[in-house]
C-alpha cells in the first residue's frame, strides 16, 4: 500500500513503490511500470483468436500414431480420460488444469479486459478480473505442452510411426496468441478504469499492487501480507515438501513401456542416460535441464530468498528480486516431463505390441513441481524491500 496521486497509476510489481511519472520506471528498483497508453484492439483480436484456436485444438487430434497396421489418434482430452480411468486421478486433474482450464480461463479474461480497455467503461469488476487473470496465467502452460508433444515425437520414432495433425498447430497457435495478447494489453489503462469510481477525483487514494484496492484512510487488508509471517511460512512448507518429493521422483519409475510383451520401467535419470547413449544428445539435454536443473535450481533459489534478511539492503534487494522473477519465469518448464508422460500414456495404446503407462514416480515429480509453484506464489518479493513508510 502506497499513497498515490490524484489519478491512480500502477505501482511497481517488484517493490511496491510508485513509478516515476515521466519514464514510468520505479524510482527504487528500476522496474518498468505497466503502460497507460496504446490501443487495446490488438489484444482483443489476439485473445479472441486464441479462444478459437484453443477450442479447435480440443476437437482435433494432436498426433496420429500407427503400429503394424493399427492407428490411434491422440487428443489432450483422450490423454486426460485415459489417466483418469487408469487410476491416475491426481495426474489427470493436474493436466486438465494446466493444459485446458487455466489457458482457457486466461484467454477469456483477456477478452474481458481488452473489451473494457477498448470501450473505456469503468467497472469494479476489473479489479477481480485483473487478479484472476494473473493467477490463471501462472498455471496456463500450453507452451510447455507443445514442447512436450514435440519431444514425444523423437521418443516415439523408435517405437511407433507418429505424424502431427492440425490440432497440434492450433494448440501452439493459441499459446502464442495468448502471449502476444498479454503483451499488447494496456494494464495501466485497466487499473485506472478499475479505480475510476472508487474515490472522488480530488481525493488522493492509496493503491495496493497486490489486490488493486484503494482507500482514503490508510492501507487495506493486503497490508497484513507484508507484515504477517503466514505466507512466508507457507512458502517454506511448500519448499520443504517439494524437496522431499523430489527424491522419490528421481528414484521411482515415471512410466512403464511394454513392447512385444516385454515391460520395462523407466525413471527420469535412466531416460536421460538412455537418450544420451542412443546419440540423442539434444533431447537428453532438454529433459535434463527441465527435469533436474530447473527443479533443483528453483528450490535452491527459494532457499536463498528465505535465508536472506528481511528487508535487505537496496543493492541486495535488487539482486534478490531479480532472482525471484527468474525463478518465477523458469519454474513452469519443469512440467515438461509430466505432460510428456501423460501424452505418451494416452497415445501409445496398442495392447501387447506397444503400450505406455504412468508410474508413481511421475506423480511424485508432479507434486514437487506444484509445490514449487505454490512456494513461489506465496513468497512476496516486496518483503525484500523496506516499506515505503519506513
Amino acid at each position: 500500500m502506497i499513497p498515490g496521486p490524484s489519478a491512480p497509476s500502477a505501482s511497481c510489481p517488484c517493490c511496491g513503490s510508485l513509478p516515476a511519472v515521466e519514464a514510468r520506471v520505479c524510482r527504487r528498483c528500476g522496474t518498468v511500470a505497466p503502460a497507460t497508453d496504446g490501443s487495446a484492439l490488438p489484444a482483443l483480436a489476439l485473445s479472441l483468436a486464441g479462444v478459437v484456436f484453443l477450442a479447435a485444438s480440443l476437437a482435433l487430434p494432436l498426433v496420429e500414431a500407427a503400429k503394424m497396421g493399427q492407428k490411434h489418434q491422440g487428443t489432450l482430452l483422450a490423454s486426460i480420460h485415459f489417466l483418469a480411468t487408469d487410476g491416475q486421478w491426481l495426474l489427470a486433474a493436474l493436466v486438465l488444469l494446466v493444459g485446458i482450464l487455466a489457458p482457457l480461463a486466461s484467454l477469456l479474461l483477456l477478452v474481458f479486459l481488452a473489451y473494457h480497455a477498448v470501450t473505456g467503461r469503468p467497472t469494479r469488476a476489473l479489479r477481480t478480473a485483473l487478479s484472476f487473470q494473473r493467477h490463471a496465467d501462472a498455471w496456463a502452460m500450453a507452451d510447455v505442452q507443445v514442447l512436450a508433444v514435440l519431444v514425444a515425437f523423437v521418443k516415439l520414432s523408435s517405437l511407433v510411426q507418429a505424424e502431427p495433425t492440425p490440432g497440434l498447430a492450433c494448440y501452439g497457435a493459441s499459446a502464442l496468441l495468448a502471449l502476444f495478447a498479454q503483451r499488447r494489453l494496456p494494464r495501466g489503462v485497466l487499473v485506472q478504469l478499475a479505480h475510476a469510481r472508487a474515490t472522488p477525483p480530488s481525493v488522493s487514494p492509496w493503491f495496493c499492487s497486490v489486490c488493486h484496492a484503494t482507500g482514503q484512510e490508510g492501507p487495506c487488508a493486503c497490508r497484513l501480507r507484508r507484515t504477517s509471517r503466514l505466507y512466508r511460512h507457507l512458502s517454506l512448507a511448500c519448499t520443504a515438501g517439494a524437496f522431499s518429493l523430489l527424491f522419490p521422483a528421481y528414484l521411482l519409475p515415471v512410466m512403464t513401456m511394454t513392447v512385444l510383451g516385454h515391460t520395462r520401467p523407466s525413471s527420469l535419470l535412466s531416460s536421460i542416460l538412455q537418450l544420451w547413449h542412443h546419440g540423442l544428445w539434444g533431447l537428453a539435454l532438454i529433459i535434463f535441464v527441465a527435469s533436474v536443473l530447473v527443479p533443483l535450481g528453483k528450490l535452491l533459489g527459494l532457499v536463498v530468498l528465505h535465508c536472506s534478511a528481511f528487508p535487505a539492503p537496496a543493492q541486495s534487494a535488487n539482486a534478490l528480486s531479480s532472482l525471484y522473477h527468474a525463478l518465477h519465469a523458469i519454474g513452469r518448464w519443469s512440467m515438461l516431463d509430466v505432460f510428456l508422460v501423460a501424452f505418451l500414456a494416452g497415445l501409445v495404446q496398442f495392447g501387447s505390441l506397444a503400450q505406455v503407462a504412468a508410474a508413481p514416480g511421475i506423480v511424485a515429480f508432479a507434486g514437487s513441481v506444484v509445490l514449487t509453484v505454490l512456494a513461489t506464489h506465496f513468497f512476496d518479493p516486496r518483503n525484500l524491500w523496506p516499506s515505503s513508510h519506513e
